[in-house]
This record gives structure tokens, C-alpha cells and sequence, in this order.
């Protein structure tokens, strides 16, 4: 299909939380616009867990009688070339302490500024979410405490993750996603970067991958990482540590419980907003 725009008008009030419920969805990134977000899509399964996840989130405004009003959405098709409509709204990121990340059409590199390039594309992972930066904090303090280890990035996206892993210090990275257009994303990316004879960039799935890896880093939305949890544990090496982020604070417990029971516990717990990203590692 071609790529639509989804928009949902709703109370700005309700901005940060809508914005999690779409991103949680799937949605690479959001544009804000006056009274409203945007999201972007190219398939029509994404278009499908976009209206899903917005039918939630109106009920469960409805239900606490707040007061605020969340729109049904509109979907409309682009006109034009994506990538310029994309461009419009990437920014440069501060991923890290160390890094930025950086799209294509933004040039003004700072003085000093260590810069990961990333070509604008739907894949999710551009640096602008909480749960990405948490995630990518992680991996560098990884990578530095782990100099000439392997990475492991499960739902590469952008491919951001392995990109910082790599920059940090590991020998070799591997990126997996089931999306094709995250794997040419983050392929593109890493040839942008430099590092494309460490960076390795496949469509297979977790139970397809094969040899052990000093970290494991997944940034997904909950449900999924419960049902990879046996694949991402299977993976670490036997001083390995897992990475998790995509999940909200309050959804840790339910994770942890299921991680202990495949021997991992965890370590770190960073949290940025209502964000959290866990470090574990085996008991």
C-alpha cells in the first residue's frame, strides 16, 4: 500500500500518553501537529494496530471521566515523495552522553558531537522515544564495560541500538527484524555509518539465529517480549546480560516474574518518564 498519514485530534493534556499508546502500536515516530499527532504507515496491519491501540486508549480516557476528548482518527494517503514528508519532522537526537543521532537532510554537525547517521525510513528507533534512549544508554555503558563483545539487537528498527553497540567498543553486531523494511533501514544505516562489516543485518527469526552473545538487547513492546523470552535467554552467553526496554514501569513486574522463571534476574532498572528499561542478568 502507499504510505498514509494516521492523525488523531485529541486534548493536548493527552498528548504523552497517546503518544506511548501509538508508538507502543508500532509507529516509528510522531509528528505533532496543532491540536493533533501524527504517525505514519506503510502497511495496512500497522494501520490496523493503529486504530486498535487508539479505540483503547478513548475508552480508557472515557472511563476515568476526565473530561478530554480523544477524536476517531483520520487516515490519509501522502501525496509526494515519503522521505520529504518524513524529513520534516526528524530532528537530531542526543541518544546517549556520547552520541547523536542524526538524519540524513540535518548537516549542521556540532563541534565535538559524535554522530550516528540514520537515512529517514518508517522503521522505528530514530531516537526521539524515551524507550529508545534508555535502551541505547544501556547498550554504550555494555559496550564499554565489554570492549570486542558480541551484540545481539532484536526488532532492530533503525538498527540505532546495534549502531551505538558497535560505536561503543563490541566487535560485532547482529540486527534482526521481521519487518523488511526495517532490515533494508538498518542495512542502509549501517553502511552509512561505516560499519557494515560489523554490523550484520537479517530477517530471520530469534530461533533461527545461532552462537552465543555477551549482550542481548530487545526494544519491544511488552506482549512481544514475554512470548521471545525463552529465544533472547537462550542467546546470552553465560555472563551475558539482556537489555529490555519498550515497557512501562508498571508493566515490570509481570515481565520480571517471567524471566525468573528462565533464570535470569534482574540488575538495573532505568527510568525516564513513565519508561522503564531492565538489565538482567542470570541468577
Amino acid at each position: 500500500m502507499t504510505v498514509v498519514r494516521f492523525s488523531v485530534s485529541a486534548d493536548p493534556d493527552l498528548f504523552d500518553a497517546l503518544g506511548d499508546c501509538l508508538l507502543s502500536a508500532g509507529a516509528g515516530a510522531l509528528e505533532e501537529a496543532p491540536g493533533a499527532l501524527r504517525a505514519y504507515a506503510d502497511t495496512p496491519e500497522l494501520v490496523l494496530a493503529l486504530h486498535a491501540a487508539v479505540a483503547e486508549f478513548r475508552a480508557r480516557v472515557d472511563e476515568a471521566g476526565l473530561g478530554l476528548t480523544v477524536d476517531e482518527p483520520e487516515v490519509s494517503e501522502i501525496d509526494g515523495d515519503w522521505n520529504q514528508t518524513w524529513l520534516a519532522h526528524l530532528q537530531p537526537e542526543a541518544v546517549t552522553p556520547t552520541f547523536t543521532a542524526r538524519p540524513t537532510h540535518s548537516t549542521d554537525v556540532q563541534a565535538g558531537e559524535r554522530t550516528l547517521w540514520l537515512e529517514p525510513s518508517p522503521a522505528f528507533g530514530e531516537g526521539g522515544h524515551a524507550s529508545t534512549r534508555l535502551a541505547a544508554r544501556a547498550v554504550e555503558r555494555a559496550a564499554l564495560a565489554r570492549p570486542g563483545g558480541r551484540l545481539l539487537d532484536v526488532g532492530t528498527g533503525t538498527g540505532l541500538l546495534a549502531l551505538v553497540g558497535v560505536a561503543s567498543g563490541f566487535a560485532h553486531a547482529l540486527g534482526i527484524d521481521c519487518d523488511a523494511a526495517s532490515v533494508q533501514a538498518a542495512a542502509r544505516n549501517a553502511e552509512l555509518n561505516g560499519v557494515a562489516d560489523r554490523f550484520d543485518v537479517s530477517g530471520i527469526n530469534l530461533v533461527d539465529v545461532s552462537g552465543e552473545f555477551d549482550l542481548v538487547v530487545a526494544n519491544i513492546i511488552v506482549p512481544t517480549l514475554v512470548e521471545l523470552a525463552p529465544g533472547l535467554v537462550a542467546r546470552l552467553a553465560p555472563e551475558g546480560r539482556l537489555v529490555l526496554s519498550g515497557l512501562l514501569a508498571e508493566d515490570a513486574a509481570s515481565l520480571l516474574d517471567r524471566l525468573a522463571e528462565l533464570g535470569l534476574s534482574e540488575l538495573t532498572r532505568q527510568l525516564e518518564g513513565d519508561w522503564c528499561c531492565l538489565e538482567l542478568g542470570r541468577s
